[in-house]
């Protein structure tokens, strides 16, 4: 875990601060805390954490200066795939157990 993310749920205050301020400037802000410069508990940098990250084979994208949809939609696809293929091979190697399945929602 490298930031903590404060609970929302409806009628929170964090999610009535978050609302407000989606009013006014149109998006809400993540409501986060990390570490501190010189303490320990509160702060805005990262918690120390380990981060693993993986890179996979490139997918071959055609240029297009304005593409049809189907193409977007099919590289699209294609890059969904190799994600979840890339989750699938390297999972179990950086803690996460066999039976977790990645969701792209």
């Amino acid at each position: 875990m490298t930031y903590m993310q404060f609970p929302n749920r409806k009628g929170s205050i964090v999610r009535k601060l978050q609302c407000f301020i989606k009013d006014i400037i149109g998006f809400a802000p993540t409501v986060f805390a990390g570490t501190g410069f010189f303490n320990r508990y509160v702060g805005f940098m990262p918690f120390p954490a380990q981060i693993a990250t993986v890179v996979g084979a490139p997918i071959d994208t055609p240029y297009h200066p304005n593409p049809p949809k189907e193409l977007v939609d099919k590289v699209h696809q294609e890059y969904i795939k190799s994600l979840i293929n890339l989750f699938e091979e390297h999972k179990t190697r950086y803690g996460i157990r066999e039976d977790v399945e990645l969701r792209i929602v």
